[in-house]
């Protein structure tokens, strides 16, 4: 999956995934939020 500068992915935690080797030489940013009943 790919995605553009400023695009956002909401996906389920129970989703395998993973990320690929940056060969971009630019740093990525990510934000992590999670939500859990108490």
């Amino acid at each position: 999956m790919t995605g553009r500068a400023g695009d956002l992915l909401v996906f389920s935690a129970h989703l395998w995934h993973s990320g690929s080797r940056n060969t971009t030489g630019a740093r990525r940013r990510v934000a992590i939020a999670q939500y859990e009943r108490s």
